[in-house]
């Protein structure tokens, strides 16, 4: 906390009461700034400053009242306490199309199963959706499709590592379980079967077997 507080300062005093008048008055509580103050390595403030710096398009469908859906998967996906990002495939931003969404099977998925290490390699050319992507999608779970009630569907652009941890990795997905849809993460190293497809964004489905 004190390297935190050490920084050079960057806002004037009126900016500082500028913006603290207009968090309290949009809601802010002693309790919502004192998670901000405790977030371990000040990260959730951090992603609050990117969310602002890259422009977060639920913030911007908010604001402009939007009914477009713009998923920006060229910006880094949601801070996970215990995890952090080691691999991050960037893409252009695009509008929702559910006729563009396809999942992706190997050919050995389909017929047995396949190594997560085999999969990703597999996957490297491919135009698989990230993290970002994922998080989008559990804010606006309306257009997930209700295909993928009956799989765990993988986000494959986006390779996490377990704080602590030197050689495991780990790949995100959304799953349906008790009646809503939630994500998870799994180890990247293990088996994938028919029920763990990759999802994928684009007109050409020229890789989809």
């Amino acid at each position: 906390m004190n390297d935190i507080v050490s920084q050079k300062r960057t806002l004037s005093v009126h900016q500082e009461h500028e913006l603290l008048s207009r968090l309290e008055a949009a809601g802010l509580t002693g309790k919502d700034a004192q998670r901000v103050i405790e977030f371990k390595d000040n990260r959730l403030a951090k992603w609050l400053v990117q969310i602002l710096r890259k422009g977060d398009i639920s913030l911007k469908r908010m604001a402009e009242g939007s009914t477009q859906h713009i998923i920006e998967c060229d910006t880094e996906p949601s801070a996970l306490q215990e995890m952090r990002v080691v691999v991050h495939q960037e893409c252009e931003k695009f509008e929702w199309d559910p006729t563009k969404v396809w999942l992706f099977w190997s050919g050995r998925q389909k017929t047995k199963h396949i190594a997560g290490s085999l999969l990703r390699k597999e996957l490297e050319q491919k135009p698989v959706l990230n993290a970002y992507a994922l998080d989008y999608l559990l804010e606006y779970q309306e257009l997930i499709p209700a295909e993928w009630k009956d799989m765990c569907v993988f986000f494959w652009g986006t390779i996490y590592r377990l704080v602590g941890s030197h050689n495991e990795l780990y790949v995100r997905y959304i799953a349906w379980r008790e009646g809503g849809w939630v994500t998870d993460y799994r180890l990247a190293g293990v088996f994938f079967d028919e029920s763990t497809p990759a999802a994928m964004f684009g007109p050409d489905r020229s890789c989809q077997q």
